[in-house]
């Protein structure tokens, strides 16, 4: 069967996002990263700036309090409390709905598991080397190698943490994505053919 829809998770600086962009552009699908957060609030109704907040973030006990709300079982007491267990339910809705409608490239936001039953789903994790990831961030955002290290190790312990939490599984485990690339050692150029190869019944 080919494959409709392709989910890529990625290591903070790895190039992932750089990916899943050209092989939108490659196969002529729909890209969504950002533009996922846009599409979920036309779809709720709520504004954008309420998904960012709680974009690729897991369990906050603190925002709880803060709300009088108490978690039980992922859910809250409070119903009237929009938490962020209640946005990423939403944000599911969004990636399912993207799934029926459309040819698409997701990037991150547990995609490949909340589309782990669906036949026409390709998932990837892509990685790279820490020093590749540091110099990557060091040029693209312009910071000090020092602000590069603590940029990686914060994003990568959030989206770590974000998909523990929703999934309850582990963030990069193999077992969980169709391939996992490196592409410090494939290159880009074969990153993309393999997984343009890969959306294609053979």
């Amino acid at each position: 069967m080919s494959k409709r829809v392709i989910t890529i998770g990625r290591q903070f600086g790895s190039g992932g996002r750089m990916i899943g962009k050209q092989i939108a552009e490659a196969l002529n699908y729909k890209f969504f990263d950002k533009e996922l957060l846009a599409q979920a609030a036309k779809d709720t109704g709520y504004c954008e700036e309420t998904f960012l907040k709680a974009d690729e973030k897991g369990f906050d006990p603190f925002a709880y309090a803060a709300l009088g709300a108490i978690p039980s079982f992922g859910m809250s007491f409070n119903r009237d409390v929009l938490t962020n267990e209640k946005l990423f339910l939403l944000q599911c809705k969004t990636i399912e709905n993207i799934a029926e409608s459309s040819e698409s490239v997701i990037i991150g936001r547990c995609a490949n598991y909340v589309l782990r039953k669906r036949p026409d789903v390709l998932s990837i994790f892509i990685c790279d080397s820490y020093d590749n990831r540091v110099n990557r961030v060091m040029k693209r955002y312009d910071v000090t190698e020092h602000v590069a290290k603590k940029m990686i190790r914060t994003k990568d312990k959030t989206r770590s943490s974000y998909y523990n939490f929703y999934t309850d599984t582990d963030w990069g485990l193999a077992e969980n994505y169709d391939m996992c690339l490196n592409l410090g050692r494939l290159g880009e150029e074969k990153i993309i053919t393999l997984i343009q190869k890969a959306c294609i019944k053979l």
